[in-house]
């Protein structure tokens, strides 16, 4: 291995510990306080709780992973400029900062595997080894922060999930978060499917591509297919979801309108 790579593979190391253990000590404090002290966590049931606190967490990292990865994207020329191969501090920072979240995230989902399904560990795992490379290497940062911005909608995935296990279904809040999902769902996870293959096979036609090892090709195509799999399954169920619930306000309307015929 590298010398530079190998130094660079042993900080980031360090640093995805660090946020592994700090996602755990906030996950203990959360766990001890909010029985405590909050009423709302109190009326959520028992087997719900673990889901809850690791909710809380999924949107704490998903605010700051977003904000940080739009700064980088939008700011940082010099990472927009060498696209295909860059490295700087705050890059691996932010992406050691996921890395840290999503693997003690799956700590929580084998411990609790009956409250969580399959495919988002499947997500984590390809998003760990995806980033792992890009900080490593310093091999397709654009492309690594720009799927990381496609956490700007977990928050009202989260939020969807919250406000269902408290029987807010029928509030205007749920109806509000519904429409901001659908917004940046489509966003920031598909309408961006295109540019993203577009930035790569660009990539592919540039100087520096020859000089990328074939292991790093093939964790970013490997990685990024899954993703948008995934991401098109979801927003499936999501528009199913709207379908639904257009169909049986719609009913409901329908059933009072000739209610109100019969009086």
């Amino acid at each position: 291995m590298d010398l530079t790579i190998q130094s660079k593979s042993i900080s980031n190391l360090t640093q995805i510990w660090v946020f592994f253990a700090a996602h755990f000590c906030l996950f203990q404090f959360l766990s001890n306080f909010l029985p405590k002290y909050s009423k709302l966590y109190q009326s959520i049931p028992l087997h719900k709780q673990p889901s809850t606190l690791i909710r809380i967490l999924s949107s704490f990292h998903a605010i700051i992973a977003t904000i940080l990865s739009l700064c980088l994207v939008s700011f940082d020329h010099d990472l927009y400029n060498n696209k295909l191969i860059y490295s700087s501090f705050a890059i691996s920072f932010t992406l050691n900062f996921s890395i840290g979240y999503l693997a003690f995230d799956v700590l929580i989902m084998l411990l609790h595997r009956s409250e969580f399904e399959w495919f988002f560990a499947l997500h984590h795992f390809v998003s760990i080894v995806a980033f792992y490379a890009c900080s490593t290497a310093g091999v397709f940062p654009y492309l690594a922060l720009c799927r990381l911005i496609s956490e700007g909608s977990t928050p009202f995935l989260n939020n969807r999930w919250f406000l269902l296990t408290l029987n807010k279904k029928n509030s205007k809040l749920y109806m509000y978060n519904g429409i901001g999902l659908i917004i940046v769902f489509t966003l920031v996870r598909i309408l961006q499917i295109v540019p993203n293959w577009r930035i790569f096979f660009e990539l592919m036609n540039t100087a520096e591509w020859a000089s990328i090892e074939m292991r790093y090709k093939l964790i970013c195509v490997g990685s990024c297919v899954p993703l948008d799999v995934l991401n098109l399954y979801w927003f499936s169920k999501i528009i199913n979801i709207v379908i639904k619930t257009l169909v049986g306000a719609k009913s409901n309307r329908k059933q009072l309108s000739e209610k109100e015929k019969d009086q």
